[in-house]
């Protein structure tokens, strides 16, 4: 794709994807500070903590800003999203270490691999400002791709092109279980129950099948743009296809985590 687009789904997804964690932490702490309000209870957890939840709300903030300010091409506008990037890998980080070297263990989180969901999202972010960012300001209509491929030719592409679409079926086709379940008029509870039963264990989580989904889409995304450099106009509309609805899945996604 071109620098511009480049620079304008990455602005866009920054922007939504900061927008659902600032809207997160906020009830997580409005809750709390009510919880507390009401029943003269404070909840048993060190400073620290408090103050982390605070700071990611502040990381999230700042992440925000750089969305908006990397879609408008100011001046400091690669700085700002790279500082932003940087912080929020840090502030999902740092906790978690501080933890384990309280309980003098490796910490749960980094033994789960849907914790590393949100930190992979911010490195692809990261890498793609990285590869746009020699002609950001200069050249917007520059073509950029993601990936050197050196010489894995067209058939090696279609290939990919090809695995992009089979790993995009996951996030359609958890995407369309749901739907069938909830079309059966069930309660909530009853829907998800029932939703389960189609599930193996290690998906039956509360965000389970919606991380799993947020990583097939994001690796649809990546295969569907190395895709974007045949020439020929078919497959370029197929891949488009493919990157738009792996965008939509991965909102989608997002969405039902708030």
């Amino acid at each position: 794709m071109k620098v511009f687009q480049w620079t304008n789904l990455i602005g866009i997804l920054c922007i939504f994807f900061v927008a659902q964690g600032i809207l997160l932490g906020g009830i997580v702490l409005i809750m709390t500070g009510s919880y507390s309000l009401a029943t003269g209870i404070i909840p048993n957890q060190p400073a620290w903590m408090t103050i982390s939840h605070y700071i990611r709300l502040l990381v999230d903030m700042v992440y925000l800003v750089a969305g908006i300010f990397f879609l408008k091409r100011k001046s400091f506008s690669l700085l700002l999203m790279y500082t932003a990037l940087i912080l929020s890998l840090l502030s999902s980080f740092i906790p978690v270490i501080i933890i384990g070297f309280q309980q003098a263990k490796i910490p749960w989180q980094l033994l789960n691999i849907f914790f590393f969901i949100g930190p992979t999202i911010h490195l692809f972010f990261l890498f793609c400002v990285y590869r746009i960012s020699k002609y950001y300001y200069t050249d917007p209509e520059k073509e950029v791709y993601l990936l050197k491929l050196g010489n894995l030719g067209q058939t090696g592409i279609k290939s990919i092109s090809i695995i992009g679409f089979l790993i995009l079926l996951i996030p359609v086709f958890l995407f369309g279980l749901w739907y069938y379940v909830s079309s059966l008029g069930l309660g909530y509870p009853e829907n998800v129950e029932r939703y389960h039963q189609y599930l193996p264990a290690v998906l039956r989580s509360r965000y389970g099948t919606a991380h799993l989904s947020l990583f097939c889409s994001a690796a649809a995304f990546i295969l569907s743009s190395i895709g974007l450099r045949l020439p020929d106009k078919g497959w370029r509309r197929w891949n488009t296809s493919v990157l738009i609805i792996s965008v939509l899945m991965g909102m989608i996604n997002l969405w039902s985590m708030m």
